[in-house]
């Protein structure tokens, strides 16, 4: 039977730090049921592969035996009646290629498609996706392959927290070897007469992050961030000479797990300023929840991509003051769910925030609204 198979998030790196510290360091819960670590176990220094961070729509394409093929968004199974920014009806003219992409994939790996769900995740772009803040704009549309694709059982089993067991993750590539970094003897899938391209394929960005000095990382990485947003390689090479990039996602295995993180350039966020509105002499606890609202929760970044959200602009929508609750719900739950582990270190919690998010992206939203109409 034919269900969701989500991508899950892509994090921020202070996430995917205390998700390595928690791996590595765990030793058990105390008795108030926080966690105990051993701080005197070092954190590894892994060799990482990046690649650019496209900015579109994320897509996905299934197939088995059992069920077929059918397409995804980010979060739903999509049709020609229910699509997203014609992903669907644009991916289903691709299909036989897509099948023999997938069934080159499980020929790599010994995948049995009688017993497994083979789904490959893609950036759909191009076209109007996310407007002129995507450097792909007005290109015709394109289905960007990620470094890792999904395979899971046709018959669905949960574990004990609800989540879906069996699940595996392998590089989208054949030949891989011995090598899961983005190594060059790998032949990356696609299929460039219809459109379908691998990220692997462009520019990739070999760093070593010790986790013990993660400063030292997140500099050299947001040092790659600032040249890929002076312009776009995987752009460039579609003839899309001027165009600002977005940003960096890295993806590596570690003790058999994929891990995930996301680094955006500040370019990419939009041109309305996020108002002034928060009390500067501020104290104690109201000044530590201006400043997370501030650093982490209201960036440009998150206040364009709420807009375009709940606004449905991928699918034609436009800025529309009547949706301003959907828009605050989107951006409220975002923050919460993005930050969660930035609102547990400054005990902080929904209700905490919740006031002042809303205070920001309320006018950020009217401005918005006001420099649209000319106003």
């Amino acid at each position: 039977m034919k269900r969701m198979i989500n991508f899950g998030s892509i994090n921020d790196f202070r996430v995917l730090i205390e998700d390595i510290k928690h791996i590595t360091q765990y030793v058990k819960q105390d008795d108030s049921d926080n966690p105990i670590y051993d701080e005197t176990i070092n954190l590894p220094k892994l060799s990482v592969v990046g690649s650019e961070k496209i900015h579109g729509t994320n897509g996905s394409v299934c197939y088995s035996n059992l069920d077929g093929f059918w397409t995804q968004s980010k979060d739903r199974i999509i049709s020609l009646e229910d699509d997203n920014a014609e992903c669907c009806k644009e991916n289903l003219k691709k299909k036989d290629s897509w099948i023999k992409i997938i069934k080159s994939l499980a020929n790599e790996y010994d995948i049995d498609l009688n017993q497994n769900i083979i789904t490959v995740f893609f950036e759909w772009a191009g076209g109007n996706i996310m407007g002129s803040k995507s450097a792909l704009y007005k290109l015709d549309y394109k289905s960007i392959i990620f470094q890792y694709f999904r395979v899971t059982p046709t018959i669905q089993k949960l574990g004990k927290d609800n989540r879906e067991t069996g699940t595996k993750w392998f590089q989208t590539c054949t030949n891989p070897g011995n090598s899961f970094d983005g190594n060059l003897n790998n032949i990356w899938v696609a299929d460039l007469e219809y459109n379908i391209f691998n990220v692997m394929n462009y520019d990739t960005y070999h760093i070593e992050i010790d986790f013990n000095k993660p400063k030292e990382s997140k500099l050299k990485l947001d040092n790659l961030v600032k040249k890929i947003e002076q312009c776009s390689p995987i752009a460039k090479s579609m003839g899309q000479a001027n165009n600002i990039g977005e940003g960096i996602v890295i993806q590596f295995k570690y003790n058999d797990k994929l891990y995930r993180a996301k680094f955006k350039g500040e370019k990419h966020a939009g041109k309305t300023r996020i108002p002034k509105i928060l009390d500067p002499e501020a104290l104690g606890k109201e000044k530590i929840v201006n400043q997370f609202v501030l650093k982490h929760g209201c960036t440009n970044i998150r206040l364009n991509q709420a807009y375009i959200m709940s606004m449905d602009i991928l699918n034609g929508g436009k800025g529309d003051i009547r949706k301003t609750d959907v828009f605050m719900k989107w951006l409220v739950t975002d923050i919460i769910k993005e930050k969660s582990n930035v609102l547990k270190k400054l005990t902080l919690d929904k209700k905490d925030v919740t006031k002042k998010i809303s205070q920001i992206g309320r006018e950020w939203l009217i401005n918005r609204l006001d420099e649209e109409a000319g106003l």
